[in-house]
């Protein structure tokens, strides 16, 4: 039987599916979410990365394979001059509140049809950048999903 590896961007794709609706839709705090790597343009914006997978072999009593695939999902919230009206304190709360909700989200989503389970992989790093002059709170959630064969 030929080998058919679960695919780490379905993860990843749906992961940022469900953090678009509860962060965007739902409950509007953050103005986009991508599935990946994307220009910032001064938004509050909630990306998903990919940060690698460990992949285990089947042995000869198992029939499934676990899948680990590990994710980065960034915060950035802007603040500073460009935005008069919006403190760093209040960018720190936002993030604040962005890791809140990530967080529940995936309390609530720790068995879906993509994965079992969804867990916090480890310490948030949170920080403050700059990206084309725009000065942002930013945090950094790694988060693991196990994946397996069907």
């Amino acid at each position: 039987m030929s080998a058919d590896s679960p695919n780490r961007a379905e993860a990843r794709t749906a992961l940022a599916t469900l953090l678009e609706t509860k962060l965007v839709t739902d409950l509007e705090i953050a103005d986009a979410v991508y599935p990946s790597r994307y220009k910032l343009e001064g938004k509050t914006v909630v990306m998903v990365a990919d940060a690698g997978s460990d992949r285990q072999h089947a042995t000869l009593d198992a029939d499934t394979n676990d899948n680990f695939f590990d994710f980065d999902v960034f915060i950035f919230v802007p603040f500073g001059e460009d935005n008069v009206a919006w403190t760093e304190t209040d960018a720190e709360n936002r993030r604040a509140l962005l890791e809140k909700y990530i967080h529940d989200m995936v309390s609530d989503n720790i068995k879906t049809t993509d994965w079992d389970p969804l867990v916090y992989n480890g310490k948030s790093n949170a920080m403050v950048i700059t990206s084309g002059g725009i000065t942002y709170k930013y945090e950094e959630i790694p988060i693991r999903a196990t994946v397996y064969n069907r």
